[in-house]
């Protein structure tokens, strides 16, 4: 067969086109760091921009705490009871959170408290929910693996997010109140990460490994969608008075 026509690489190309989009996708997470840590910054400058940010984790941690687009009781269908005694413990605890930054930003003054989220999207949960009820019939017990599959994904992304913030605060003011309570929804995020974890080796047959291995893959590459957009984004509104949002209502 001609050279020119054949449609596969040789294993030494192959090999360079991983590590080049390797080195892509690890660029492309750095410079997106970079650009969020820069507009969290600029968040602080103000403590309307304080109260913006942890308005957006509250929302993340509402729909957390009813986990997504999914009611719990039809994730736990058929499931055995040790689980479900694990998932509404996970349950209480993301409502636990919300208190908490509840609690955080009441604290601070009216006005802020009223800044609009109407520029905030959850195309994102909606996509982890259609793949989730892609895979339900793959795993014999079903619905609940996908969910804890997207849930793992989604407390890992959770806990990136606050382990950046930390690092912006720990320049700028390290013993705001802010600091201490992302550092206690950290510790909680790895341990719900570390439960999920224990209970999909219990829940996954050896045959169903591979269809496991698909759908993380799959949720991972849509973690990874959208990221510099969402950064650029962002960086956009941390540069906006927060007066202008506040009269945008």
């Amino acid at each position: 067969m001609n050279q020119f026509h054949s449609t596969t690489f040789p294993k030494s190309k192959s090999k360079l086109i991983i590590k080049s989009r390797r080195m892509f996708i690890g660029a492309k997470f750095l410079l997106v760091d970079k650009i969020k840590s820069i507009a969290l910054t600029n968040f602080h400058r103000s403590r309307g921009g304080e109260v913006l940010v942890l308005k957006l984790y509250l929302k993340s941690e509402e729909l957390a705490a009813s986990n997504g687009y999914f009611s719990l009781d039809e994730i736990l269908t058929n499931t055995p009871e040790w689980l479900q005694i694990e998932m509404r413990r996970h349950e209480k605890e993301e409502q636990g959170h919300v208190r908490i930054l509840e609690n955080r930003i009441n604290s601070m003054a009216a006005a802020e408290r009223n800044i609009p989220l109407y520029f905030l999207s959850n195309s994102k949960i909606k996509k982890f929910h259609l793949l989730a009820k892609e895979y339900e019939t793959k795993f014999a017990s079903g619905l609940i693996v996908p969910a804890l599959v997207v849930g793992l994904i989604l407390e890992n992304l959770g806990v990136r997010i606050f382990k950046r913030h930390m690092r912006v605060l720990q320049k700028i003011d390290s013993k705001s109140t802010t600091y201490s309570l992302l550092a206690s929804l950290i510790k909680d995020e790895k341990r719900h990460m570390r439960g999920f974890l224990k209970s999909l080796r219990k829940l996954i047959k050896p045959n169903e490994f591979q269809d496991y291995r698909e759908l993380r893959k799959r949720a991972l590459l849509l973690d990874q969608k959208g990221g510099l957009r969402s950064a650029i984004g962002m960086f956009i509104l941390s540069v906006i008075p927060i007066q202008i949002l506040l009269s945008s209502k």
